[in-house]
């Protein structure tokens, strides 16, 4: 499954008439249960393993993906489907959303991801919380400390997601990615250098759109 979505997203980036993304799981208990932690526990080698997913970086290809990506999440939300919610732009969940990343208690590092992208969304406090003791949290709790961005009743939460998308992709998708990786690459930047990107990139795509 991980493979097919690399290699459709991979196909979403170089596929100029898509503007956005609706990422939401089909299962009726969750979006996503996360790995399957028995079957990549008992792997010949999880250096192995681990090796195997870095080859297809999928997590890479959301993060620089050109185009906004909404999830709708719920039911359960373990592991790596948390991690995924986390490269996403928005993320909106029904009242029934449990957030959980349980790895730590099998031994395994939640390593998808979660320890960079979930601090960087939720600060340290509320990140070692969930990271190292592996709680399920409500959704009243994932919104009040920023996991989720919205809680939308399930029974109009695909038609408000529709909505909040094509508000997002009004934008040219060229505004949209460039909005996109200057956010990306300053938060690893200091303010004032964040500022002087934030700058020269602006005035690249004024010069590129002929707005100058």
């Amino acid at each position: 499954m991980r493979d097919e979505l690399y290699e459709v997203l991979t196909a979403i980036t170089l596929d100029t008439d898509i503007e956005g993304i609706l990422l939401k799981g089909t299962g009726s208990k969750g979006f996503c249960g996360g790995a399957d932690l028995t079957e990549f526990g008992t792997a010949p080698s999880q250096h192995i393993a681990r090796n195997i997913r870095k080859e297809r970086d999928l997590w890479e290809v959301f993060m620089t993906l050109p185009i906004p990506i909404v999830c709708i999440l719920h039911g359960y939300t373990f592991g790596s489907g948390v991690e995924i919610a986390m490269l996403c732009d928005v993320r909106i969940a029904t009242e029934n959303t449990i957030i959980s990343l349980p790895e730590t208690g099998l031994g395994i590092i939640p390593a998808a991801g979660g320890t960079q992208t979930i601090p960087r969304q939720i600060g340290l406090g509320h990140s070692l919380d969930l990271l190292l003791l592996g709680k399920q949290i409500e959704v009243d709790k994932s919104l009040e400390i920023g996991l989720i961005d919205y809680c939308i009743e399930e029974n109009r939460i695909v038609e408000f997601a529709h909505s909040l998308l094509d508000s997002l992709c009004r934008n040219p998708r060229e505004l949209n990615q460039l909005t996109k990786s200057i956010i990306s690459q300053g938060l690893e930047l200091s303010l004032a250098q964040g500022l002087d990107l934030e700058a020269k990139r602006c005035i690249e795509y004024i010069i590129e759109t002929g707005q100058g």
